[in-house]
């Protein structure tokens, strides 16, 4: 009796015999299972990447230009020069009648086979020519304005001539050469300048 109280009595009777532990899985049998899990954890971490941190769209194409009908600078034909008719006006100093005469020669470059929008009047023993035609009269009219708005102190000095050129410049483009692929004025010098 003393073994019948040792060993408990299972569902199916007091007959029934002791089951024995299941067996320890070898440890290739560990590895294996082991190795199958970091698999599958691996497989998702990277499905979770893709969805997370997707692949950067690439930046959109600019547009290729047309080749053709490209006009630069580089584009356009050499240098040429014109010389206007000398500008004679009154300067914007109070209490004194200053005044000042100015000769611009004007550089431009248009492109092959085109024409400056004037006539060229070429002079003889001279580089270039002198300006004739239909804008003229606006050209000549901007210019007077703007320089009888100066004052002498501005104009006496290196400065203040080198802004003047660049002032030129931009008034003559927007006159001439509204459209820029029909020529550029490049440069603005002083054949004579006077201020009396």
């Amino acid at each position: 009796m003393a073994e019948a109280e040792k060993t408990p009595a299972k569902d199916g009777g007091d007959d029934a015999a002791e089951t024995p532990a299941p067996p320890k899985p070898s440890f290739a049998k560990k590895l294996v299972r082991f190795g199958i899990a970091g698999i599958i954890s691996a497989g998702l971490a990277c499905v979770c990447g893709l969805v997370i941190f997707p692949k950067p769209k690439p930046p959109p194409e600019k547009p290729a230009e047309p080749k053709g009908e490209q006009n630069t600078l580089d584009s356009f034909g050499p240098a040429q020069t014109v010389t206007m008719a000398a500008l004679t006006t009154n300067l914007a100093d109070q209490g004194a009648t200053i005044a000042t005469k100015i000769t611009i020669v004007l550089e431009y470059r248009v492109p092959e086979k085109s024409t400056i929008p004037l006539q060229l009047v070429e002079k003889k023993g001279e580089e270039g020519g002198e300006l004739a035609g239909k804008l003229i009269p606006r050209i000549r009219d901007a210019l007077v304005t703007h320089v009888s708005g100066k004052m002498s102190a501005d104009l006496k000095s290196a400065k203040g001539k080198e802004l003047l050129k660049l002032e030129i410049l931009q008034i003559l483009s927007s006159i001439v050469f509204p459209d820029p692929t029909t020529g550029a004025f490049t440069g603005v010098y002083f054949k004579e300048f006077l201020v009396q």
